[in-house]
């Protein structure tokens, strides 16, 4: 039995005997060979650019014999090549960078173990290629939450759950890259509790020094809606510093203010971005000062306390959990020079212009051929058929980001130039294909706009270029955009797992009622000037930084000054679900289908901007109306709000209310809820206590159609009327393009 193989004993190898008397002696027994260090397992590794690879590998455990392990050899050649180049590591690193290689270029690499008594057997070989030269391999985090229930196998990493979720995303990734230069390599970090989140590490082939941050953006742009439907991946998370604020810009400039405003990044709502950090600097002068940390829900600020005609240096940064920018926005702008200055200059230029002015006044009295001087271009004031406006010249006009577009029109958010003083505004222009009768209906929509005037709840005006095509024309942005997208947004959501949207105005009893007579004062105000709009919806109100509601959207406008009412002989495409009943008979218009319409927008407010006779088109929606059927009440509707609706859908147009006597009405409910709010009643209270009794009636789409108690009765049906013919002769003229909302009659 062989004790000791190794010759421990000073003499050499020793066995047990069989004497009683000798318990062991020296024997011949073969010593063992020398015991080397097994090989490394789980080398793995990729290129870090064009001359580098890392390289890494599980540790060697320790050994129970005496001779322990020294470190690591790592060789390494071309392949194809017979010559190896060596790289000796110590036993406590288990990783390393491997250098001054060929670009594009495939390697063999092998790792063995050493130690005193010799070196062990390599372990698996490994083949990488070197990227092309110029490259780099970028590392980004995510974290996929997938709508599939948790496993508790998926926690380790050698089951079959496991290994079978990161081969789907594996090969989810891959095919949305597929054919791309851009994707490298994807690997799974792991699994987390909850909804199933994994934690993903792609990589990805980019130029040397491109930013984090924009190969983030290259890759969500491939992280698309069918992307993650294939996986069902409901949110996306980047697990990376996040990018800085964009698009950054300063208005009114003062001595020792100025106002400065900026967007928020691609994505940032995936970084997760918590805040907006903004620094300050006088340019050439030290280092960044932080001014102010702001929610990242804020996207501007004043800049106040700086010095006159100073240059500063702004720095705009974002922040999240895994930290700051690490390159922040610059921006740079000049205070105005001092007051004082100002008038000291003015005490010199002053005498100087008078002398000047008396000067061409006597060039001009005594020497008729003085040359003339050159003539200045800059805004007019130009007389339209209805009144004034401001003829702009086009460099005073600046396009910046797109808001909105139609088939034929756009809508730009801009800045333009008046007086001297730079204003944000809202540019409206056609397209290219327009046709002639699109832009004859901008130039009406200017002619309408000149004509209603300045009103704190219509879109303003501020100017017009016509002298050129394509025609311009220039009015107030509305911060806060369309009123439709802000009730759509009120209502809760009916998914599960989806966070409810942050209202950005809270729509209770009272505010619903203030933006109705917003919206009807607006209309009062285009009666009074003998404008009818014909397509009032709560897509066409827009609310500015306050949320007061201002009508928007004059295209379909027309004066009345002449007959009182309109006629459609050009066909196009008309809103027929917020238009009067005898607008879809007989194609006519007064201020009383405004009303009607302004019902119907008064409908979409209390039904947080639900669309109006769902299911319902042409000739099916024609014979609803005439059966003296309405739009079914929205839930919690106010007792006096819904008897305003009926009122205006009153079949005769002379028995609709006027919109001064909508506006009395509106604020009169004004008065009445604050009147309650003072006296502690809730606004749910108060909407509940002047809810009006409802019941549904059986008759055909009776999920629209309604008896109402406390002395309104359903309408009795017009007098039938041939109207089919008439209605599909008129379709086929009317363009196939539709607006949001809009149907074709």
């Amino acid at each position: 039995m062989c004790r000791n193989p190794d010759a421990s004993a000073p003499d050499g190898p020793w066995c047990y005997t069989t004497d009683t008397k000798v318990r062991w002696e020296y024997c011949n027994i073969s010593r063992c060979p020398p015991r080397v260090p097994k090989p490394p397992g789980s080398l793995k590794g990729y290129p870090l650019n064009s001359t580098s690879i890392y390289i890494f590998w599980k540790r060697i455990p320790p050994s129970s014999h005496k001779k322990q392990l020294l470190g690591y050899r790592i060789q390494y050649r071309r392949l194809g090549s017979l010559l190896y180049s060596e790289l000796n590591i110590t036993s406590n690193i288990t990783e390393t960078v491997i250098s001054s290689l060929d670009f594009q270029t495939t390697y063999e690499i092998k790792i063995n173990g050493f130690s005193e008594i010799g070196q062990g057997p390599p372990g698996k070989t490994l083949d990488i290629k070197t990227l092309q030269k110029g490259e780099i391999l970028s590392d980004v985090k995510f974290m996929f939450l997938i709508d599939t229930a948790f496993e508790s196998e998926l926690l380790n990493s050698s089951s079959n759950v496991f290994k079978t979720m990161e081969e789907k995303i594996r090969s989810s990734v891959k095919h949305q890259f597929n054919g791309s230069s851009l994707f490298y390599k994807v690997r799974v970090l792991g699994f987390s509790n909850g909804s199933v989140k994994a934690d993903i590490l792609v990589k990805v082939k980019v130029k040397e020094h491109t930013m984090k941050t924009m190969v983030v953006t290259r890759l969500m742009d491939r992280f698309d809606s069918s992307f993650k439907t294939r996986l069902g991946i409901s949110a996306i998370t980047v697990k990376e510093k996040p990018p800085p604020p964009v698009s950054p810009s300063v208005t009114n400039i003062q001595t020792r203010y100025f106002i400065l405003t900026w967007d928020k990044p691609k994505y940032g709502s995936n970084y997760h971005i918590n805040s907006t950090i903004v620094e300050l600097k006088k340019e050439g002068f030290g280092s960044f000062t932080p001014v102010k940390k702001l929610p990242y829900s804020q996207t501007g600020m004043m800049m106040e306390n700086l010095q006159p005609d100073t240059e500063y240096e702004i720095r705009l940064s974002s922040s999240n959990k895994y930290g700051t920018s690490d390159n922040g926005t610059l921006l740079k702008q000049k205070t105005l020079p001092d007051r004082f200055i100002k008038n000291l200059l003015l005490t010199i230029v002053l005498p100087l212009a008078l002398a000047v002015l008396f000067i061409g006044f006597v060039c001009l009295k005594f020497r008729p051929t003085c040359p003339q001087p050159e003539k200045i271009i800059c805004e007019k004031m130009v007389l339209g058929e209805r009144g004034y406006w401001f003829e702009l010249p086009r460099s005073a006009v600046e396009f910046k980001e797109k808001l909105g577009e139609g088939a034929f029109g756009e809508v730009f958010k801009g800045v333009v130039r008046i007086g001297g003083q730079f204003k944000n505004c809202a540019v409206k222009k056609l397209k290219a294909n327009a046709t002639e009768a699109e832009k004859r209906d901008l130039r009406n929509e200017l002619q309408i706009m000149a004509t209603a005037g300045e009103h704190p709840n219509l879109v303003t005006l501020m100017g017009a270029s016509t002298e050129e095509e394509p025609v311009l024309v220039v009015v107030s942005l509305a911060q806060n955009g369309c009123l439709l997208n802000h009730l759509q947004k009120s209502r809760e959501h009916p998914y599960i797992n989806v966070a409810k949207p942050v209202r950005e105005i809270n729509f209770d009893v009272n505010e619903r009622v203030r933006i109705a007579r917003d919206i009807a004062n607006g209309m009062l105000h285009l009666s009074n000037k003998k404008c009818i709009h014909r397509d009032l919806a709560a897509r066409n109100v827009l609310l500015d930084d306050k949320f007061v509601a201002m009508v928007s959207d004059f295209g379909l406008s027309r004066d009345v000054y002449e007959s009182g009412a309109y006629e459609n002989t050009t066909g196009g495409v008309l809103p027929v679900r917020w238009m009067a009943l005898e607008s879809l008979v007989d194609y006519t218009y007064s201020t009383k289908t405004d009303v009607w319409s302004f019902g119907v927008t008064l409908w979409e407010i209390e039904s947080g901007g639900a669309k109006p006779y769902p299911g319902l088109a042409g000739m099916e929606l024609v014979d609803f109306l005439n059966s003296g059927r309405r739009l079914k009440p929205p839930d919690s509707c106010p007792n006096n709000i819904l008897e305003m609706m009926m009122a205006c859908w009153h079949p005769d147009p002379s028995q609709r209310p006027s919109f001064s006597e909508i506006v009395a009405s509106l604020d009169q409910a004004l008065q009445a809820i604050r009147v309650n709010l003072a006296d502690g009643t809730t606004g749910s209270e108060f909407q509940r206590s002047t809810s009006l009794a409802l019941e549904t009636d059986d008759l055909n789409n009776d999920d629209m159609s309604i008896n109402l108690r406390d002395g309104i009765t359903q309408y009795r049906p017009l007098a039938n009327t041939d109207m089919g013919s008439e209605l599909e002769g008129e379709a086929e003229n009317h363009k196939e393009n539709k607006t949001e909302g809009s149907e074709d009659v």
